[in-house]
This record gives C-alpha cells, structure tokens and sequence, in this order.
C-alpha cells in the first residue's frame, strides 16, 4: 500500500512529490448516492438531493463531503492517508451545499468523530426503513382550525416522519387538507361551529370519500376544538382503515415513540343518582372539570366521569394509551345505558388530547347510543356553550 502526503518523499531512488487524488471513482459515488438515500446526510438536514429545490428540476444536486480533507489546511486533515482510504465511501459524506459549506467553515465544531456519528445514524436509517418490503402506504389528510385565537401550525415534514415512525410512508408528498384554519372568527360563537361542522362534512365527502380508494390508510393530523375533533371522527367512523396520530410537545411532535410502553388507567366515576333521562358525561383527561361548573352550566344533573389519576395533555405517549381510553368510553356508554334506561341524550363536556377526541366521534354507536350534545368552553367567560350535537337523526 503506498502512502501520500504533501510533503516530498524518495521511491525507488527518485525524488518525487504527489498530490493527493481528489477523483472519486464513479463506482464509489454511486454507493454513496446508494447508502444515503440520495438526502443529506448532515443531521437534522436530510433534504433531498436529486430534486433542485428551486426549479424542482430534477438533477445531481449532492455533494461528496470529505470527513478528513484532502489538502493539507483542510478541515479534519490528515497526513497520511492512502487514496483509497481518502475517496472510499467511508470517509465521504453526501451533503447539500450549504452543509457542506458549514461543516468545513467550523471543523471544531464539527470534528471527525461527530460527523461519523451523524452518517452512521442516517446511512442506519436508511438501511432499517428500506428494509421491509411489505411497509403500508397511507393516505395523509389533516384538518386544522382557530383554537381560541390561536391558529395551528403544521409542517409537512412532520406528518411524514410521523408516518415513518409507524412503520409506514405517504402515499402521496403532501398532505390533503379538510376546510380551512382561516376563519374571519374565532371559537366560542355558534357561528363558527356552525361553519365548521359544514366544512369537515363537506371536506371528508371532497378529501376522503371520493377521492380515496378501498381499504387504502388514511393517516388523520388535526388540531382544533374537541367538538370538532369529535365530529370529524363521527364523520370518518365508517372508513376501516384509519390512523389517528396525537400531537405531543416534542421535536417531533406528531410521532410515536415506538419504545415507549406507558400503561395509563382510566377511571370511571359514577354518580349518585341513576334512572334519569338526562345525564352528563365529564371527560376530564387533559384537564380537571370540576362537577360544579358542569351544574353552573346546565343545571342540577346525574353526572359521570372519565379522568385519570393526574389529569395533563401529555400522556397520550403510545397507541395502546387510545385503545385503553375507548375501552373506558364504551365502559362507560354502556354504564350509562343500563343505569338510564329511558337516556335519550347525554350532555359531554370534554377536556381531552385531540387523538382521543377524535376517537371518541369515530366509536360513537349511532344505532344504539343517545344523542351526545357536545359542549365546549367560552375562553372570555371560562363557561361552557351548547356547540355540536352527535347522533339523534
């Protein structure tokens, strides 16, 4: 093996000086563009690179990285470096532009090991997403709409790492939204409920039902008011094939943690009196709604209750967590049918993570369980108004 440096050195009796070769071989390109995916392999980059993210005309747009550089005065080099050591895939990275150029502007920031870790992580990416040949496709539709006065954001990205997290991958780029989160007002009047509730009819007939094939999965991102959420999965309940994705306060905020094991217990709580045809059902899960203002909004009522020991929005961390919480909803549907015979409507006041909500519409029965009068909290007043009714048509 002959070894290069910069400096001037005797072989077979002649003085010589070499340069070190820059030329990577076409085959040693070609497994780098392999192994990465063609993405960026700077952490937290990962943009793809055969698409001008400007033109979006399709092309090369990589660039070889080297780890340790090639010229003496370049960022990590190395003097004694062989040429197929310095061009081999080991030793490359496959970089946009502009992290290329950060990672040679600030070598002590990003010195030799730590640019090893970040291509061993993504090239390990690659390799375990790209492994199954049996990953589901899904169909990514979202809805979005002014919680009190703040309107949701959403990032494209996300829903799809978020996909990639449940072992499956859009169907398509982009995904398709129900309505509007623009509304000229804000939550708290029946005028934007009203609005609402035409949107996401309209939107599920417009977005999913005509335009999504059978058996396909659709995976549901949204964020807006709990009576909203409720009725979008009233909407979709007859659609098998569905995914319902929680937002956490994370990174990655719409993603599972497919480590995560958390077992929560819900707990019914029942009420004092039963064989009434009015009764209420306060959901407190993200929060605790005392009995108090439920009396304060609609009077003297059999109320029952759903919470957990310590009430917060976080704690939906895994998929088991809804499954466990529609058990508990069921449980407590049925509870109240036998407890009240003659229960023609049951008035919900919900504070609930919006997987849950949304879930809760999609397991509503509505052959065989009583119209759900959705309220929802006035932020000015902090009462609760009459919003959405479920069922009884």
């Amino acid at each position: 093996m002959i070894l290069f440096n910069e400096t001037e050195h005797k072989f077979g009796g002649e003085r010589m000086k070499s340069d070190r070769n820059r030329e990577i071989p076409v085959k040693i390109e070609r497994s780098l563009w392999g192994i990465s995916a063609g993405r960026c392999e700077f952490e937290g980059c990962n943009c793809f690179l055969g698409i001008n993210p400007i033109t979006m005309e399709t092309g090369n747009y990589g660039e070889k990285a080297h780890i340790e550089a090639v010229s003496k005065g370049g960022a990590r080099y190395r003097e004694v470096m062989d040429v197929e050591e310095l061009n081999s895939t080991d030793n490359l990275m496959l970089m946009c532009a502009k992290c290329h150029k950060t990672i040679d502007d600030n070598p002590e920031i990003y010195p030799v090991v730590r640019l090893r870790e970040m291509k061993k992580s993504h090239e390990n990416r690659v390799y375990w997403l790209t492994e199954y040949d049996n990953v589901q496709q899904s169909y990514m539709v979202g809805y979005f709409a002014n919680i009190k006065n703040y309107q949701p954001e959403f990032d494209n990205v996300q829903f799809c790492k978020a996909l990639v997290s449940d072992k499956k991958i859009p169907s398509e780029r982009y995904i398709n939204l129900i309505g509007s989160s623009n509304m000229p007002f804000s939550d708290g009047t029946k005028e934007f409920y009203f609005v609402q509730e035409k949107a996401i009819e309209q939107g599920v007939e417009r977005v999913i039902k005509q335009c999504i094939h059978e058996n396909e999965n659709i995976s549901i991102f949204a964020l807006a008011p709990i009576p909203l959420l409720i009725k979008l999965g009233e909407k979709i309940s007859d659609i098998a094939n569905i995914s319902v994705f929680q937002c956490h306060r994370k990174e990655d905020k719409w993603s599972w943690d497919r480590d995560n094991k958390d077992i929560v217990n819900f707990i019914i709580q029942m009420p004092e009196q039963v064989n009434q045809k009015r009764v209420a059902i306060n959901i407190s899960l993200s929060a605790d709604i005392i009995d108090s203002r439920v009396k304060h909004t609609v009077g003297e009522i059999s109320t029952y209750k759903i919470t957990i020991e310590n009430p917060n929005r976080l704690f939906v961390t895994n998929k088991g967590i809804i499954d466990d919480y529609i058990k508990a909803f069921r449980n407590c549907m049925e509870t109240i049918k036998n407890d009240n015979p003659e229960i023609k409507e049951v008035l919900v006041f919900p504070a609930m993570p919006n997987s849950l909500a949304i879930r809760t519409g999609m397991d509503y029965m509505p052959k065989c369980d009583p119209t759900l009068i959705i309220y929802d909290q006035v932020e000015q007043s902090k009462d609760f108004i009459e919003t959405i009714t479920i069922g009884g048509k």
